[in-house]
């Protein structure tokens, strides 16, 4: 267990990274925003109001072309999938509530992207309704982009085939929408990548027996890169570890928020033995704010890495670390604020 404060050419390499890390936040922010734009132009949108139709669509776009799909109804399906080659947008047609079901059964995904296919989903709802079943896969090569809509009702299994999204080893890029009351909000291989710019991951909750999640990571189980550059990670449940995140990847968080999210261990965020956590940004860097948890209201680290160059861990309850707590790991405190926690014992940082 060990405890670190790194001033000097360290924080100066860790400067000129955070500009270089700024930088590309902007340009995926502005393609991102981009492809919002371009997804609410209905112009030359295939219409679609049944599972055969919508298939059929999604065929037209294995040539390689871009396709732009409306729903004008609710759909009940087993697995769309979007094929190598297929660049799909999927989005509700004018709807009086401004969204669209598509339902899945149980047991499967409601949408699965494959090693080369791209999603690009707007004001949907991907839902099981409480079934069992994950509301979208993303294979390895696959890309999935959600800039609008609702990911809610999936429910996690314990075998890894549920949840609101699964990155099995493609890229996940988190926009704008909700992901909510799902068994596991998201989940990250080790081969995948989520980038959070916006949005909110809510109410949310990790209550399976298999380590996929294990009561681990009620928000986001994380084994492989996140990066969180915007949004919010709010009012998550963990029956065991992370209430909001729970990483043995790697994990960044440059802006956004995680607060009030519960767990017995890590209430706001989780760092496993093979993890890290590293809250970037000196102005403007992440909030961990109002999560509570038995031990490590905030973060707690189990022989992992936490560094924290930026940020805010803040108004955070356990009985032991309310803000942190760090057993058998490694602390590197370089400028941040931590204030305002509560425990029995180390309010603010136990060690």
């Amino acid at each position: 267990m060990s405890v670190k404060f790194k001033t000097g050419l360290q924080s100066l390499r860790h400067k000129t990274l955070l500009v270089i890390s700024l930088m590309f936040m902007t340009v995926l922010l502005v393609s991102s925003l981009f492809a919002y734009k371009t997804l609410m132009i209905d112009n030359n949108s295939i219409r679609v109001k049944s599972a055969v139709e919508l298939r059929n669509a999604v065929n037209k776009a294995e040539t390689g072309r871009h396709v732009n799909i409306a729903l004008t109804k609710d759909i009940a399906l087993s697995t769309l999938v979007i094929p190598a080659c297929a660049d799909v947008t999927l989005k509700s047609a004018s709807c009086k509530n401004g969204f669209f079901r598509l339902t899945g059964i149980a047991g499967v995904s409601v949408i699965t992207v494959e090693n080369g296919g791209r999603l690009t989903l707007g004001n949907i709802i991907v839902t099981h309704e409480g079934t069992h079943g994950a509301g979208v896969v993303v294979e390895s090569g696959g890309v999935f982009v959600m800039v609008d809509g609702k990911i809610s009702g999936n429910m996690d299994n314990g075998s890894g085939d549920g949840g609101g999204v699964v990155v099995r080893g493609g890229v996940f890029e988190f926009v704008g929408g909700v992901i909510s009351d799902n068994v596991g909000g998201v989940s990250v291989s080790w081969e995948g990548s989520f980038s959070m710019l916006g949005g909110e991951i809510v109410g949310n909750t990790a209550s399976g027996t298999m380590e996929h999640n294990g009561g681990m990571g009620g928000g986001v189980y994380n084994a492989g890169i996140f990066t969180m550059l915007g949004g919010v990670i709010v009012n998550n449940t963990a029956i065991g570890s992370g209430g909001g995140v729970y990483t043995k990847g790697v994990f960044e968080m440059y802006c956004g928020e995680i607060s009030d999210n519960v767990a017995v261990w890590g209430g706001g965020v989780y760092v496993a033995a093979t993890g890290s956590f590293i809250i970037s940004g000196e102005s403007v860097g992440g909030v961990v704010v109002n999560n509570r948890a038995n031990d490590g209201g905030g973060v707690f680290i189990y022989y992992g890495d936490c560094s924290l160059f930026g940020g805010v861990i803040s108004g955070n309850i356990a009985h032991q670390g309310g803000g942190v707590c760090n057993w058998y790991g490694t602390f590197n405190r370089v400028n941040s604020e931590i204030s305002g926690n509560v425990a029995d014992v180390g309010s603010d940082v136990y060690y």
